[in-house]
């Protein structure tokens, strides 16, 4: 296996494992209309061990979209690079800090400790914001390099942009049992799996524009 496609099985390995700490903390079969109704008690009712494991899991995931960073740095012309990757890397760190303090938060719910849920809550809704302003810039850098070819995907990987991905799950919240709530709360990490997925599939080298 070489280099570019190890790294890009790191990232997609690192996506589903947060994916995991997602169905931990709040997974189920259910409707999308179904998580978002039912979230708090659907978070309460796990086991505090559950919900420890669901964050903890935030570290070797971690690790993964690491890799996943390198394995896009590689792929992009080297005039590109920092553009591209900077605010990806970035992007990653906000992610993996916010599915950390998420099992902060879920562990309060599920105690009954309503004073420290609301406080983390308030917390945690300031991680979400950090990481929607870092998903701009990193989500324009990529698709801009990928439609100008300073990248060695073929043009059509733009249409596999996380953000968009994340975007186009968000209709989830439409979607009857059993795929809408999985679908809806792990977006994120479902998106990113799927783009690196596809990275290893067009993982073929081909040189980039300079």
């Amino acid at each position: 296996m070489t280099t570019t496609r190890f790294l890009a099985l790191a990232g997609l390995l690192g996506a589903l494992t947060m994916f995991t700490g997602d169905m931990l903390f709040y997974g189920g079969w259910g409707s999308g209309a179904d998580l978002l109704a039912n979230l708090p008690s659907q978070v309460a009712a796990r086991s505090p061990n559950q919900l420890m494991a669901g964050g903890l899991l935030a570290i070797p995931a971690g690790l993964g979209f690491l890799g996943g960073a390198v394995h896009v740095y590689g792929r992009v012309s080297p005039g590109w690079r920092i553009a591209v990757t900077a605010p990806l890397l970035a992007l990653f760190v906000a992610a993996i800090a916010t599915h950390a303090i998420w099992g902060a938060f879920a562990i309060a719910l599920a105690t009954g400790s309503h004073a420290l849920s609301a406080v983390v809550g308030r917390y945690l809704d300031l991680c979400f914001l950090v990481a929607t302003v870092l998903a701009v810039p990193a989500a324009l850098s990529l698709l801009i390099a990928c439609v100008l070819g300073r990248t060695t995907w073929p043009r059509w990987m733009s249409l596999a942009n996380p953000t968009l991905l994340y975007l186009v799950l968000q209709g989830a919240r439409w979607l009857p049992a059993p795929l809408g709530a999985p679908l809806l709360g792990g977006a994120f990490n479902l998106a990113f799996a799927l783009f690196f997925t596809l990275s290893l599939a067009t993982s073929q080298e081909r040189p980039a524009k300079a």
